[in-house]
């Protein structure tokens, strides 16, 4: 309601102010310090948390560099052990980096902490397979070239082996197929090609230049290496290849001198051979003499087409027999003069020898039939009449044949006592002489051949008991024993026969007094072992063979004959014999008191006086008594 003015004031109203109020008077400041608290805690649950994050960044921060260094360690030990062209490497490498990169991000348990460092994680894992693939293309890469450079070695080497041109094209066409099948950029495949033909090229010359090298530098003067090779290095092969000349000319003047030192040597060989009678070719002196011409030496021709004439000569005497060439020898020495010429001292020189080797030639003639005395007989005549032929004074009675035949019989103990055994039916001189030959060495062996059975038998297991008791035997006793009175009977046979008598008296010996069941020497035993192993033996207590006297000189008996027989034989002789001495002949009186009998035979003597030398016959050889023909 209007109130009506009661009075007018003098000056103007203004507003009123109200008293000031401090709010914490009501209360506000209390509410103000509770909010500023809750503020407080809200900034400090901000801090807790962004420190938590920041805690949790650094962790997986140092866990993802580590990350990184592991990954890097493996990769790189993967490269270490990738075959050649990384085949596999870039997928085996990505799968790597995918799972551990997954294992790291599921350690984030943290959304902002995935989101900042997943970008970081990408980066590393991209980063790596780059660095992969790039390691993956270089390693195929160069497993292309290192297996297109085996390859160019390769056909290098066997192009250096065999040069010719088609090898050679078939090589650059094989190395430029390999080069364009690879990846490689088309510069890099022109500088292979490039190489290509330089390797092959070279190659090429090389191989050339090893077999030709005046080829070789023709090959250089035709341009065949410009294309491949700089001047500065064709002047290098080009020194080469001279060098290879140079040393060529130097080894062939080299050989062609030692070829003809060589040539020279044999020649004065062949000529000094032919001096002393060797049989040349004629034919092979033709050519020797063509040779000496060709290189100049006229003199040595001359000499060469002589002995050539002096073997054309000898050639109709190469099959000829020694008695043969004997009767051709007489012809030449028929000339008084012969030795003035030169021709025929060179023929009889030739001839000689030609005639040595005919006589000691081993005949061809069949052994016999063991069990037919008469095929025996007739073997010993053919291998006499061989030995006459041959001009030989002593025949040998092992033909070529024989030996063939007996000689794998030696090999075993059973095998010797059977050869002992066949030759025991040859004549004595014949066994003994085939054994001889077939065991040179075996003096028991050689004279076993010419005893009975019971005789060899005793000589063979004689040995055996010496073997393990030499006392039944002992060589200085053997020795004296003999010498006595059997190497004195024995002194016409030769040493051989007489060592061989005293090894198998010897080996009787052992057998006897082991057989007695006696183990010490008996001198006794050896003289009846003695007259054993010279073919005798004893038939009603008396002696047969052996040894036995005449004039107290001892003698060697015939085998089957006594001491009285051999006596009252010698003793029917009469009249004059034919046997000279100081120019006259001696009557058989005269022979038997001043003369002894040697035995040269089973039953064949010479007389001899008291120093050995032999009574001659009429012929001028020794006079020889056959005992067994005097009745």
């Amino acid at each position: 309601m209007a109130v009506p003015p009661t009075y007018t004031r003098s000056v103007r109203a203004a507003p009123a102010r109200l008293p000031n109020v401090d709010p914490d008077a009501y209360g506000v400041g209390a509410a103000r310090a509770v909010g500023a608290v809750g503020e407080q805690m809200l900034q400090i649950a901000r801090l807790e948390d962004q420190r938590d994050v920041q805690a949790k960044m650094a962790d997986r921060a140092a866990a993802m560099a580590k990350l990184q260094a592991e990954l890097r360690a493996e990769i790189d030990t993967m490269r270490q052990n990738a075959g050649p062209g990384a085949a596999g490497h870039e997928e085996a490498v990505g799968n790597l980096i995918d799972k551990r990169v997954a294992d790291f991000m599921g350690t984030i348990d943290d959304r902002r902490v995935l989101q900042a460092l997943t970008p970081d994680v990408a980066r590393i894992a991209g980063g790596a397979k780059v660095d992969e693939q790039r390691f993956a293309v270089g390693m195929r890469v160069k497993k292309q070239v290192d297996d297109y450079e085996v390859a160019e070695r390769q056909f290098g080497a066997n192009v250096y082996a065999d040069y010719n041109g088609t090898n050679q094209q078939t090589a650059l066409s094989a190395l430029y197929t390999t080069i364009d099948s690879t990846s490689m950029p088309a510069d890099h495949k022109e500088k292979l090609r490039q190489s290509a033909r330089r390797t092959i090229h070279g190659a090429a010359w090389q191989g050339f230049r090893q077999d030709d090298p005046e080829g070789a530098l023709a090959l250089i003067d035709e341009g065949f290496l410009n294309e491949d090779f700089s001047a500065d290095e064709i002047v290098q092969l080009r020194r080469t290849a001279e060098a290879d000349v140079a040393r060529a000319r130097v080894a062939a003047d080299r050989e062609a001198a030692k070829l003809v030192a060589a040539q020279k040597d044999e020649e004065e060989t062949v000529l000094a051979r032919v001096g002393d009678g060797v049989d040349y070719d004629p034919a092979e002196l033709g050519a020797m003499a063509a040779r000496a011409a060709a290189r100049g030496d006229s003199h040595r021709a001359d000499q060469l087409r002589e002995a050539q004439v002096t073997a054309l000569a000898v050639a109709p005497y190469r099959a000829a027999s020694a008695v043969q060439i004997t009767g051709a020898l007489a012809r030449i020495e028929a000339d008084p003069k012969w030795r003035t010429s030169a021709d025929k001292v060179r023929m009889h020189t030739a001839l000689s020898r030609l005639r040595d080797e005919r006589r000691t030639e081993e005949p061809n003639i069949a052994p016999p039939n063991w069990t037919d005395p008469a095929s025996i007989d007739a073997y010993e005549r053919a291998m006499r009449v061989d030995a006459a032929e041959r001009q030989m004074p002593v025949p040998t009675y092992l033909s070529k044949d024989m030996r063939a035949q007996l000689a794998p019989m030696m090999e075993t103990p059973g095998g010797r006592r059977e050869v002992l055994g066949l030759l025991s039916r040859m004549s004595q001189p014949a066994a003994f002489s085939a054994a001889r030959e077939l065991a040179p060495n075996d003096r028991v062996f050689q004279l076993a051949a010419t005893l009975p059975d019971h005789a060899r038998t005793l000589a063979l297991s004689g040995r055996d008991a010496l073997a393990t008791n030499p006392d039944l035997a002992p060589p200085a006793a053997v020795t004296m024993a003999f010498n006595r009175r059997a190497a004195i009977a024995l002194r016409g046979f030769d040493t051989d026969m007489s060592r061989a008598a005293r090894e198998v008296a010897a080996a009787i010996t052992a057998a006897m007094l082991s057989n007695a069941g006696q183990k010490r020497w008996d001198p006794d035993t050896f003289e009846q072992a003695t007259t054993i192993a010279l073919g005798g033996g004893y038939r009603g207590g008396q002696q047969l063979g052996g040894i036995g006297s005449w004039r107290r000189q001892p003698i060697l008996l015939p085998d089957d004959m006594s001491q009285p027989e051999f006596d009252r034989r010698l003793s029917r002789l009469s009249g004059p014999a034919n046997a000279y001495a100081g120019g006259r002949q001696l009557d058989w009186a005269t022979l038997r008191r001043n003369y002894s009998p040697l035995a040269v035979g089973d039953g064949q003597y010479h007389f001899v006086d008291a120093q050995g030398r032999p009574v001659m016959a009429r012929n001028g050889t020794p006079s020889l008594l056959d005992i067994r023909k005097v009745r």
